[in-house]
């Protein structure tokens, strides 16, 4: 299991209260995170089988913090790896985001079964996503920010190494890269106005604002599946080419190789690197950077 908050595993974000957000319950959410990541600590050396799962998060040179939360595991012999990015017009984000993510991974860890058709997976991804979505709804009573927050994005896939499921809501990228002639967008990002990169046209929240919407993907023997939220997506592009890789997607795969299929210390050098990276406008990526791949144990 492998928990990212800040810049380093198991970073523990401090959250401050302010008025009229309850200290109490702040204190119990920074417990809880913090069981969370000391778990993750220990169980990072068994998600790290060559072109298997990983997962990294940064804030970035330009944020004062990190509002993105995602976690990568493997569990009844399936892959999850779910990513919030809370949105950062209403307030406390990042607590949105953490929150979503864990109460959909509970979901999961509750439900999964190491037998379960696409429908049933579906189903699974479905009532995580609803779950998030509740307890976001319920701590913002309990905070008393009904009306500004807690609201956050979500991309949650399930997969064996027949088939994917991915289910969302808001923005980001989820690419299916099979080969050098066969990779494919498969997340539609929710933009309220076309070329508007800030406005969306879904969320999670107190009411969820939009629609969710839900993929099957169906896999190869060597194929990665390659997630990120729009801090990457909306800086970098990644339009597709008719099935041929962009050239991000590209060079993380390459870097995949490098590094003999070690998806977690592939996805922390990817985001280090895009955390430096700049053109003659400043930092390339301005916002939280979160990556994850899911491999099916072959090199593609």
């Amino acid at each position: 299991m492998n928990f990212k908050g800040e810049m380093t595993v198991g970073g523990l974000v401090r959250y401050k209260a302010k008025k009229p957000l309850r200290q109490d319950i702040f204190s119990e959410i920074i417990r809880r995170k913090a069981m969370n990541n000391e778990l993750a600590l220990s169980s990072i050396s068994r998600t790290n089988s060559a072109w298997d799962i990983g997962f990294a998060s940064r804030k970035g040179n330009v944020r004062e913090r990190n509002e993105d939360y995602g976690i990568a595991f493997r569990h009844q012999s399936h892959q999850v790896l779910i990513i919030g990015d809370g949105l950062g017009g209403p307030s406390h984000g990042d607590l949105a985001s953490y929150l979503a993510v864990e109460s959909a991974c509970h979901i999961i860890l509750q439900k999964l079964h190491a037998k379960m058709n696409s429908l049933e997976l579906q189903e699974v991804c479905s009532k995580a996503l609803w779950a998030a979505g509740h307890e976001l709804a319920w701590m913002g009573d309990k905070l008393n920010v009904i009306q500004t927050g807690l609201r956050t994005t979500l991309i949650i896939i399930i997969s064996n190494d027949k088939y994917a499921v991915l289910t969302y809501i808001g923005d980001g990228a989820v690419y299916h890269y099979k080969s050098l002639t066969d990779c494919h967008s498969v997340l539609k990002s929710q933009k309220a106005i076309p070329g508007n990169l800030s406005l969306l046209s879904a969320s999670l929240g107190p009411t969820v604002h939009g629609k969710p919407r839900s993929r099957l993907l169906y896999r190869t023997d060597s194929d990665v599946i390659i997630v990120m939220s729009d801090g990457i997506a909306d800086r970098i592009m990644t339009d597709d080419r008719s099935g041929y890789p962009p050239d991000l997607i590209s060079n993380l795969i390459r870097l995949a190789r490098i590094r003999d299929g070690n998806l977690q210390k592939a996805a922390e050098e990817a985001v280090e690197t895009l955390t430096k990276e700049k053109d003659e406008k400043g930092y390339l990526c301005d916002d939280n950077i979160s990556l994850g791949f899911i491999g099916n144990r072959k090199s593609p």
